[in-house]
Parts: C-alpha cells; sequence; structure tokens
C-alpha cells in the first residue's frame, strides 16, 4: 500500500509515478515542453491507470516516442497471458514518486 508523503508546496499527498527527467523537473521548480510528454497507459484485467513520462523515458525502453498514448498490458488472468508483465516491472522500477498536484503544475502550466 501507498504511504502519504510530505509535500512541501501541497503537504501530505499521496505520490504518484513518474520519469526521472520530469521529476528532476518538479524538483527544480521548471516547465517541461509539452511536446515533450507522454502517457503510459497500463492496462491489466480491464482496469487501467495512466502515468506521464517524457519521450526520453520512453526511448530507453524502445517504446515508440511519437505517439501521445503508449498503451502496456499488464498480465491477463483469464487468458493466463504476462503480456507486456517484465517490461511494465522494469519501466516502474525506474520511475519516481512525486506529489500529483506539483505534477499536474509541469504538465498544464499557467500562462503568464
Amino acid at each position: 500500500m501507498i504511504k502519504p508523503t510530505y509535500c512541501r508546496k501541497h503537504g501530505v499527498q499521496m505520490y504518484v509515478a513518474t520519469s526521472p527527467r520530469l521529476a528532476a523537473a518538479i524538483s527544480s521548480n521548471e516547465s517541461m515542453p509539452p511536446e515533450e510528454i507522454r502517457y503510459l497507459r497500463f492496462r491489466n484485467d480491464g482496469k487501467s491507470y495512466e502515468r506521464a513520462v517524457d519521450s526520453n523515458f520512453l526511448e530507453k525502453f524502445g517504446l515508440p516516442v511519437n505517439d501521445a498514448v503508449v498503451i502496456l498490458k499488464d498480465r491477463d488472468k483469464a487468458l493466463k497471458q504476462l503480456n507486456d508483465r517484465l517490461l511494465i516491472q522494469k519501466i516502474i522500477r525506474e520511475m519516481k514518486g512525486v506529489c500529483p498536484l506539483c505534477l499536474d503544475g509541469v504538465l498544464h502550466p499557467l500562462a503568464p
């Protein structure tokens, strides 16, 4: 189970996973060019969740960087298939936890 973590800006938050580069942008209070943002969608037995990452992170794992959303399918218990399970585990090990509100600020910066 994920434990709440303290964010200096927003207080206690349930952190979400993202790419190391996006996590670094958050910690240094920088924005990320929108054209470099991609979304990884993980599907597992009918459930789905999405994580924001940068295109370089996808490239590191040999995933398409031109698609706005990359879909990876985890195990399917009914069909007893693992699909992209090993790749998903590698990706998750590389991801960093960040405050969801801080991440949203990097993904959707306010206009000056």
